[in-house]
């Protein structure tokens, strides 16, 4: 019989890894919100403060999270040595097909490029395309430590990298819930987009083609004209005005609240799944101790075989003797 001792081996590496992406969650928090007052007093761009903080505390927290006992590396995170191929895959994809859904709304009538209203756009960033550039990679790089990194790994210990994956893409969901033109099929599909930064990192072992991915889709719609998940940023002189449905292009809020946005992640998900897989020599956060179930039973096991003392090793001695009597017989 298992004996609660036995239980409590079994899930406390589950209760220790949930407890481990709670700390970070609520730390990067915690930390993000004191980056955020200090940088008041340097900048008022309402996008920094929001970009920033994010970045610089999911970067700190996570840096202190992984030197805790055993101590481990960036690349338990997938982030390793080895990113100029993973990031050059995530770029292509997110800018090509970000790309090809605009190409597509203009030859099919439903989009256009008008006049720039200096009146409604929320970041020009015209003349610093450099400033930009920078903060859309600060952006980026910020959530997928946030949401993909130590919170996403710890969670895959906890349950397994596929249920983390889905549970880390309704908090990247929520997390954009309250962006100017939000629909319901803005959420569904960031949590969808949300997923293939998941599988970037499942199937690829890297959080530089997650970042790869998630930075070009918003440069590309920022060069292109297209809002960002409801804010209009512009780094160009391009303007994307929707004139189809928005169901369909997305409106206001940008190609990904529509349903070619969903056509498109669909497409992204199937290059993915094709792209071939690179070898990576380290272990990612979420394989270590992933044999704990094995452990368990293994300890199980023991526990039974001292309490029915050595009749088990009898029997296996007393059936590998008849085997070499039989051998020995014929």
């Amino acid at each position: 019989m298992v004996v609660a001792g036995d239980r409590f081996s079994l899930w406390k590496p589950t209760v220790t890894a949930v407890l481990s992406a709670v700390l970070f969650f609520v730390a990067t928090f915690i930390v993000g919100a004191v980056v955020a007052w200090l940088a008041r007093s340097f900048t008022e761009s309402s996008i920094a403060l929001n970009m920033i903080p994010l970045f610089v505390g999911s970067l700190l927290v996570s840096a202190i999270l992984l030197r805790a006992p055993p101590g481990n590396q960036w690349s338990a995170l997938g982030l390793d040595s080895d990113l100029v191929r993973p990031l050059l895959v995530g770029l292509s994809l997110g800018a090509g097909i970000c790309g090809l859904i605009v190409v597509t709304m203009q030859l099919a009538g439903w989009a256009s490029w008008t006049a720039i209203d200096a009146a409604v756009i929320r970041f020009d960033w015209r003349e610093s395309i450099g400033t930009g550039l920078l903060l859309l990679a600060i952006g980026a790089a910020g959530e997928e430590l946030f949401v993909r990194g130590y919170f996403l790994q710890q969670l895959g210990r906890a349950i397994t990298p596929t249920g983390a994956i889905a549970a880390t893409s309704i908090v990247f969901a929520l997390l954009h819930a309250s962006n100017p033109n939000t629909t319901w099929i803005a959420t569904l599909n960031t949590a969808l987009y949300g997923s293939i930064f998941g599988l970037a990192v499942l199937w690829h072992r890297s959080l530089w083609m997650s970042f790869g991915i998630h930075y070009a889709w918003n440069c590309a719609e920022a060069l292109l004209g297209a809002n960002i998940s409801g804010l209009t940023i512009r780094l160009t002189e391009l303007n994307l005005e929707s004139t189809g449905a928005a169901w369909l292009t997305g409106g206001e809020y940008g190609p990904e609240a529509g349903l070619i946005g969903t056509v498109g992640a669909i497409a992204m998900v199937a290059i993915l799944w094709f792209v071939p897989r690179r070898e990576v020599k380290t272990a990612l956060l979420w394989e270590f101790e992933s044999d704990f179930t094995m452990e368990a039973v293994d300890a199980s096991d023991a526990s039974l075989a001292d309490a029915i003392g050595s009749g088990g090793a009898t029997a296996g001695q007393n059936r590998e003797a008849d085997g070499r009597a039989e051998s020995s017989s014929s």
